[in-house]
Protein backbone atom coordinates (compact mmCIF):
# COMPACT_ATOMS: atom_id res chain seq x y z
CA UNK A 1 0.00 0.00 0.00
CA UNK A 2 2.63 2.83 1.06
CA UNK A 3 4.49 2.01 -2.66
CA UNK A 4 1.10 2.09 -4.47
CA UNK A 5 1.20 6.01 -2.62
CA UNK A 6 4.61 6.80 -3.29
CA UNK A 7 3.98 5.47 -7.22
CA UNK A 8 1.06 7.08 -7.72
CA UNK A 9 2.47 10.54 -5.81
CA UNK A 10 5.25 10.14 -8.08
CA UNK A 11 3.40 10.23 -11.07
CA UNK A 12 1.52 12.87 -10.18
CA UNK A 13 4.43 15.46 -9.43
CA UNK A 14 6.35 14.23 -12.70
CA UNK A 15 2.86 15.01 -14.60
CA UNK A 16 2.39 18.66 -13.01
CA UNK A 17 5.81 19.30 -13.44
CA UNK A 18 5.38 18.35 -16.87
CA UNK A 19 2.08 20.66 -17.36
CA UNK A 20 3.77 23.62 -16.07
CA UNK A 21 6.99 23.29 -18.26
CA UNK A 22 4.56 23.23 -21.53
CA UNK A 23 3.45 26.74 -20.55
CA UNK A 24 6.63 28.11 -20.50
CA UNK A 25 8.33 29.44 -24.01
CA UNK A 26 11.30 27.04 -24.65
CA UNK A 27 13.19 30.80 -25.64
CA UNK A 28 12.83 31.86 -22.21
CA UNK A 29 14.75 29.40 -20.56
CA UNK A 30 17.85 30.80 -20.39
CA UNK A 31 16.88 34.21 -19.27
CA UNK A 32 17.63 34.60 -15.64
CA UNK A 33 15.08 37.61 -14.08
CA UNK A 34 16.92 40.34 -11.77
CA UNK A 35 17.24 38.96 -7.93
CA UNK A 36 16.51 35.48 -8.90
CA UNK A 37 19.69 34.14 -10.30
CA UNK A 38 18.49 30.89 -11.76
CA UNK A 39 16.76 30.20 -15.22
CA UNK A 40 14.58 27.09 -16.44
CA UNK A 41 17.61 25.54 -17.93
CA UNK A 42 19.19 25.27 -14.60
CA UNK A 43 16.23 24.23 -12.80
CA UNK A 44 15.59 21.47 -14.92
CA UNK A 45 18.56 20.35 -15.40
CA UNK A 46 18.65 19.85 -11.25
CA UNK A 47 15.50 18.02 -11.05
CA UNK A 48 17.09 15.77 -13.51
CA UNK A 49 20.22 15.33 -11.17
CA UNK A 50 17.68 14.68 -8.18
CA UNK A 51 15.35 12.59 -9.62
CA UNK A 52 18.71 10.71 -10.93
CA UNK A 53 20.06 10.62 -7.85
CA UNK A 54 17.11 10.18 -5.35
CA UNK A 55 15.36 7.00 -7.26
CA UNK A 56 17.80 6.10 -8.96
CA UNK A 57 20.80 6.11 -7.46
CA UNK A 58 19.61 5.56 -4.15
CA UNK A 59 17.48 2.79 -4.63
CA UNK A 60 19.57 0.69 -7.61
CA UNK A 61 22.97 1.99 -7.88
CA UNK A 62 24.56 3.94 -10.40
CA UNK A 63 22.76 2.74 -13.65
CA UNK A 64 25.32 2.37 -16.42
CA UNK A 65 22.55 2.14 -18.71
CA UNK A 66 21.01 5.38 -18.09
CA UNK A 67 24.33 7.24 -17.71
CA UNK A 68 25.27 6.30 -21.46
CA UNK A 69 21.85 7.55 -22.41
CA UNK A 70 22.20 11.21 -21.11
CA UNK A 71 25.85 13.55 -20.67
CA UNK A 72 25.35 13.28 -16.93
CA UNK A 73 28.98 14.63 -16.06
CA UNK A 74 28.19 17.54 -17.97
CA UNK A 75 24.99 18.02 -16.33
CA UNK A 76 26.71 17.49 -12.97
CA UNK A 77 29.05 20.14 -13.76
CA UNK A 78 26.29 22.26 -15.03
CA UNK A 79 23.08 21.57 -12.65
CA UNK A 80 24.72 21.18 -9.44
CA UNK A 81 27.87 22.49 -8.79
CA UNK A 82 28.01 25.99 -11.95
CA UNK A 83 25.51 28.96 -11.19
CA UNK A 84 22.58 29.30 -13.56
CA UNK A 85 24.96 31.36 -15.96
CA UNK A 86 27.04 28.45 -16.71
CA UNK A 87 24.55 26.84 -18.60
CA UNK A 88 22.82 29.78 -20.81
CA UNK A 89 22.99 28.40 -24.53
CA UNK A 90 25.15 25.64 -23.66
CA UNK A 91 22.14 22.62 -23.47
CA UNK A 92 18.98 22.71 -25.82
CA UNK A 93 15.64 22.74 -24.23
CA UNK A 94 14.23 19.52 -26.62
CA UNK A 95 17.48 17.70 -25.39
CA UNK A 96 16.90 18.97 -22.15
CA UNK A 97 13.30 17.58 -22.26
CA UNK A 98 14.43 14.41 -23.60
CA UNK A 99 16.51 13.69 -20.73
CA UNK A 100 14.43 14.74 -18.06
CA UNK A 101 11.57 11.88 -20.16
CA UNK A 102 14.05 10.15 -19.69
CA UNK A 103 15.21 9.59 -16.41
CA UNK A 104 11.13 10.36 -15.07
CA UNK A 105 10.31 7.12 -17.00
CA UNK A 106 13.60 5.23 -15.78
CA UNK A 107 12.70 5.97 -11.93
CA UNK A 108 8.83 5.15 -12.23
CA UNK A 109 10.19 1.69 -13.64
CA UNK A 110 12.35 1.19 -10.58
CA UNK A 111 9.31 1.95 -8.88
CA UNK A 112 6.91 -0.26 -10.14
CA UNK A 113 9.50 -3.28 -10.22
Amino acid sequence: MKLELLIQQTENTYAWLKCVLKDIPKDKWDEIPENIETNITWQIGHLIMSFNYHTVIVLKGSSQELNEQFPIKKYSKLFTQAPAFACVGKINSEELISNLELVLNYSLKLLKV
